[in-house]
């Protein structure tokens, strides 16, 4: 089976994770796969495995970002249509999944005239991330997808609350939207986490260190995160990394200076390999206003790292079982989050038990499991095409 998988922009963020494991589990699974991009640019194009046809789409006109109107990425879904369209004429996959540019696959599927199944993977929680968008667009954003999301053949989505959020917002048939989790657990990272790294902070067993991993960008709120961290340090010695870059990075800096834990707070932007960081790591942190389901969160759980999340909408509560497996704080709340963070330094034991617990409901993420609950939508979806 020929599988298309439609991804225009790599940014160096967790969607571009899900894409390179899934675009290799398709691979692996025998299949051959097409990975459709605008741009080859990205820290994580490069880790797209060497069997995938990488197929770089045609764009004829590519506009900026137009401040406070329209967000790049819709112009990238608009501008992907005709191009998306000429590659379904052309190409004839047996189904595509597109994992972005949702509204512009849809919208290329109709004007190609082509029966090919189509599949949208929602990443986020719907409503939390439309609100959280200052672009006047965004307000005809649910309209537009409640038009065009139900032409789709399935869609999927990674976690209750976003699943939930689809079928009441979007007013979709239950039938066809699913869950599916984010195929978070590669063995993969098991293994590179064991690779040597170079950190002055990692040889100094006395100061214990935190790790944030996520694009430098609003809906990820580190700022909450370097507010948490000077709290912290009023009572106890701590250190933060934070693996991940963007546009904040400047103001982040700054901020960090400001609060008086800048020689506590190492930048160290985008590495390829942050589970060798979050492994040797006293404690993970996410800070994120919403999400679908994080992966890095899922992925530190994986490596068996104590945790404190924002309780956003999206995945977490689910990922921690109502706060059983780590720490539930509210959004925002630097107050709280250091509290959360103070209290796993101050009780090392029981935390690594609950670290334990949450490495081994880490299952419902791994990698073979859920390459293989796609594969079974695919083809179900490829079988109900051919039959009408």
């Amino acid at each position: 089976m020929k599988i298309a998988v439609l991804h225009p922009q790599f940014q160096s963020g967790g969607l571009d994770r899900v894409v390179v494991r899934l675009t290799k589990g398709f691979l692996q699974a025998g299949h051959e796969v097409d990975l459709l991009t605008v741009s080859e640019s990205g820290s994580m194009y490069d880790e797209v495995e060497s069997g995938v046809n990488r197929i770089r789409l045609s764009v004829p006109l590519r506009l900026p970002a137009i401040r406070g109107l329209v967000s790049q990425g819709s112009w990238t879904s608009l501008f992907t249509v005709p191009a998306f369209a000429r590659y379904l004429r052309s190409s004839r996959p047996d189904l595509a999944l597109a994992a972005s540019s949702l509204n512009g696959a849809v919208l290329g599927r109709a004007i190609s005239r082509t029966r090919t199944p189509l599949i949208l993977r929602v990443a986020t929680h719907q409503s939390a991330s439309s609100a959280d968008d200052s672009h006047i667009t965004a307000r005809a954003l649910p309209g537009v997808r409640r038009q065009l999301f139900k032409h789709a053949d399935a869609i999927v989505t990674n976690s209750e609350a976003s699943l939930a959020d689809l079928k009441q917002s979007l007013s979709l048939d239950a039938e066809k939207v699913h869950l599916i989790n984010n195929p978070s657990a590669d063995p993969e990272i098991v293994t590179r986490a064991e690779a040597d790294i170079e950190h002055a902070w990692f040889g100094d067993q006395t100061v214990p260190v935190a790790v944030t991993v996520g694009r430098l960008a609003p809906p990820k709120d580190i700022e909450t995160v370097l507010r948490a961290l000077s709290t912290v340090k009023a009572t106890a010695e701590c250190r933060l990394l934070v693996l991940g870059d963007g546009a904040d990075r400047s103001r982040l800096e700054d901020l960090a200076a400001s609060l008086g834990v800048g020689d506590s707070v190492d930048f160290l932007g985008f590495v390829d390999n942050p589970w060798a960081y979050m492994a040797r790591s006293d404690l993970f942190l996410l800070s994120s206003r919403w999400e679908g389901s994080p992966n890095s969160l899922i992925e530190a759980m994986t490596l068996g790292v104590p945790v404190v999340a924002t309780d956003c909408p999206g995945g977490p509560r689910e990922i921690l079982r109502d706060g059983e497996l780590g720490s539930l704080v509210p959004v925002g709340d630097a107050d709280a989050m250091a509290a959360a963070w103070s209290d796993v330094l101050a009780d090392r034991e029981r935390v690594k038990k609950r670290a334990a617990e949450g490495k081994e409901h880490m299952t419902l993420y791994d990698f073979d499991h859920v390459v293989g609950q796609f594969l079974e939508l695919i083809e179900s979806c490829a079988q109900s095409r051919r039959a009408k």
